[in-house]
């Protein structure tokens, strides 16, 4: 088989999270959302799809999916380690696997707010779910201020560009590549910033890498 010909790392990393069994979705990032239990995670495959197309080596994409199956999900961080990785994300209100415990607010019949957290390095997303915040000892608005003001962070440092069509005035916010980017419409720093630009309509755009 030449290397043209194999199948691609999202194929046989699906065909792994088959075998074992753990109900998954891709969004329309390539995000992974992978049940484990009572934890919906979210899991980002742009490395090892990355590797992989450089290294043709499909026994690294199967080392990867093993370490799901290692507890990585149920070690919860405590919540002085995890209050400054708390972020919401936008989720449509269909999602197959569904929200069951999640701590979450309804946007809108298609739209669900689910609050998260991540690791220090990003590389993967957790729902949380209301047991967490037993374990933590914490209040559900504890867990939203967090959420709002680290949202309201990484907005802090977004650059907006405005360019007018047809009379209508078309906000892009330019941000790093990261899985909120859609998320950052529902904090207050970004309607604020919409506001004071006069904004009509909003996107978002990653700046091309150097």
């Amino acid at each position: 088989m030449t290397k043209s010909s194999n199948p691609t790392a999202d194929k046989l990393f699906q065909l792994e999270l088959a075998n074992r069994e753990l109900p998954f979705t891709v969004t329309d990032d390539g995000l992974y959302r992978i049940r484990f239990g009572d934890v919906t995670a979210t899991v980002n495959l742009e490395n090892i799809r990355r590797n992989y197309e450089r290294d043709n080596e499909a026994d690294a994409i199967v080392r990867f999916a093993k370490q799901l199956d290692v507890d990585m999900f149920d070690n919860i961080p405590d919540w002085e380690s995890v209050k400054s990785h708390l972020r919401f994300s936008i989720e449509p209100s269909d999602y197959k696997t569904g929200f069951d415990d999640t701590l979450r607010e309804i946007v809108s019949d298609e739209l669900v707010q689910v609050f998260v957290f991540t690791p220090p390095d990003g590389s993967r997303i957790s729902w949380i779910t209301h047991s967490m915040l037993t374990e933590w000892k914490v209040t559900r608005l504890a867990v939203v201020d967090h959420a709002d003001a680290n949202m309201n962070q990484l907005i802090a440092n977004t650059k907006l560009e405005i360019e007018e069509i047809d009379g209508v005035k078309l906000g892009m916010l330019s941000t790093t590549d990261t899985p909120f980017k859609a998320s950052l419409i529902l904090t207050k720093r970004f309607r604020e910033l919409v506001s004071d630009e006069g904004v009509t309509a909003i996107g978002t755009f990653a700046p091309k890498r150097r």
